[in-house]
């Protein structure tokens, strides 16, 4: 038996002194029975919307939304930071907005 078991039986006990000890343990079975199936399919639900984040990640490469100040490739997710296709790591990544926008004027421009 776990403590999580034991604690929930004692509480149960505390409560209903006069329930029979069967009676208790059916219900407290019941009950981490119910939670650990809803705690399940909670996990299946973060699971499949993970993996729909994930695909629409790896199907989009603009779902990044940045793309490398040095080539103007779409960056990707590493595990050592972000990187294009032409192996720029740790350029600092443009976002949409900013690459299709107009070129800034400089002081020398002005």
């Amino acid at each position: 038996m776990n403590d999580q078991y034991l604690k929930l039986r004692q509480k149960m006990r505390d409560q209903f002194p006069r329930m029979p000890t069967e009676i208790v343990d059916r219900i407290v079975r019941q009950s981490m029975d119910e939670a650990r199936k809803e705690a399940e399919a909670e996990i299946q639900k973060l699971a499949g919307r993970i993996s729909e984040l994930t695909a629409s990640l790896q199907a989009e490469p603009d779902a990044v939304g940045c793309k490398c100040s040095v080539c103007g490739n779409w960056q990707k997710w590493t595990p050592s930071g972000m990187v294009c296709k032409n192996g720029h790591g740790g350029a600092r990544g443009i976002n949409k907005l900013l690459y299709s926008a107009p070129p800034l004027l400089t002081n020398k421009e002005a």
